[in-house]
């Protein structure tokens, strides 16, 4: 309880230190991050700047954060994250600009966009990587999808894969989400020999480090502006191996959604029960995890 409360005072007290500036042509927002909850807790800073032109932004944006403890059971560690993106615009100005800042966003009123942003984490745990995420702009629906194929790496490894769909108004938005967090795959050993449902056979992560636990969250969330250009947020859903299963496994590794005579070439991360073995029952797997987390600021996919 009492971290709990140390939070929300925090919270309320970073809103009267954070700043923005807005000219018509760019912008350069600092603020203070913070964010609660069951999968992450995190204080920290953010500076985001942009440069815009009829039809193209340019966005250079750096973030700063103390994790007490966040996905794969790490904990007590500093990260930072880097990010520079270019969006480009279509249509008339007629929409709500968003309240949103990061590297694949914009801040003018066209309805139409696609941005693309090449992103940089930094920690001293062994799970810095690249990555790399896409955002589609159409009126007041982003659709936004970080994975770290996008960042020219394609390991499958930490920060895997996050899907964003998100409606918004001047002042809010709603969105559902999922995000996939796996353990260290290089060095893993690829046991190519099929199991039921898994024709291109498994890598075992389990020897490796942050192995015996990943996350397959679904979720939903909503954000609003407040006072002095502050967002706080609220996600709620369910970690479940079974979701990471489905959409990792099968949906992406299989291609169960293309014909038969595509070739599969990919291996499982198989599921894991409570203590962190890998099992190919889906009555074994580990209990579903209750997501919920709640913050200011900190809108990251990650």
């Amino acid at each position: 309880m009492k971290q709990w409360l140390t939070g929300l005072f925090l919270m309320c007290s970073f809103c009267a230190l954070s700043q923005q500036w807005q000219r018509k042509h760019w912008g350069v927002q600092a603020q203070f991050t913070a964010n609660i909850g069951t999968h992450k807790t995190t204080i920290g800073f953010k500076l985001n700047s942009y440069l815009a032109f009829d039809y193209v932004q340019l966005n250079v944006g750096t973030a700063y954060r103390y994790n007490a403890f966040n996905l794969g059971q790490r904990g007590c560690f500093s990260e930072w994250r880097h990010t520079t993106g270019l969006v480009l615009m279509a249509g008339k100005e007629t929409n709500p600009i968003n309240f949103n800042w990061d590297g694949a966003l914009h801040q003018t009123k066209r309805p139409y966009s696609i941005g693309y942003a090449y992103l940089w984490y930094f920690d001293p745990l062994g799970t810095s990587q690249r990555s790399g995420t896409w955002n589609i702009g159409i009126k007041r629906v982003d659709i936004q999808f970080e994975n770290d194929v996008f960042g020219g790496q394609a390991k499958d490894r930490f920060r895997t894969g996050n899907l964003h769909v998100s409606y918004r108004d001047s002042l809010r938005s709603l969105g559902v989400g999922l995000m996939i967090w796996t353990g260290e795959t290089r060095h893993s050993i690829w046991n190519k020999t099929p199991q039921d449902r898994c024709p291109s056979g498994y890598r075992d992560l389990t020897p490796l480090p942050y192995g015996k636990l990943n996350h397959g969250v679904l979720y939903v969330d909503g954000q609003h502006l407040i006072a002095y250009r502050q967002v706080v947020s609220l996600s709620v859903g369910d970690d479940s191996e079974q979701v990471r299963h489905v959409f990792q496994n099968r949906l992406t590794h299989d291609l169960i959604l293309l014909p038969k005579k595509v070739e599969r070439n990919t291996p499982h991360y198989p599921r894991l029960n409570e203590k962190g073995e890998i099992i190919f029952n889906r009555t074994e797997k580990r209990p579903d995890l209750f997501y919920f987390q709640t913050g200011i600021n900190d809108l990251f996919l990650y």
